[in-house]
């Protein structure tokens, strides 16, 4: 529990850090990997009544993608795939 403890703390700091520096709204580069998700989570739960986006680079048809642009979704970013 305390390495998670840990690491969740350290998330929440790192976005919490970059919050002050961006007038724009703010954007995530979001896969479909656990790394991207936690720290997109953790800037719509920072910022609940913000616009936030979502940016993907690949095949809109590749897996990782349409996982993305569904976590984008469930948190109520806006989602682009390049």
């Amino acid at each position: 529990d305390a390495i998670l403890d840990e690491v969740s703390r350290l998330q929440d700091r790192a976005v919490e850090r970059y919050l002050p520096m961006t007038s724009e709204v703010p954007t995530v580069m979001l896969s479909g990997g656990l790394d991207s998700r936690a720290i997109a989570a953790r800037l719509a739960r920072f910022l609940p009544q913000s616009r936030l986006a979502a940016l993907t680079f690949g095949n809109p048809e590749n897996d990782d993608v349409r996982l993305a642009k569904k976590i984008a979704a469930q948190l109520g970013m806006e989602h682009e795939a390049r």
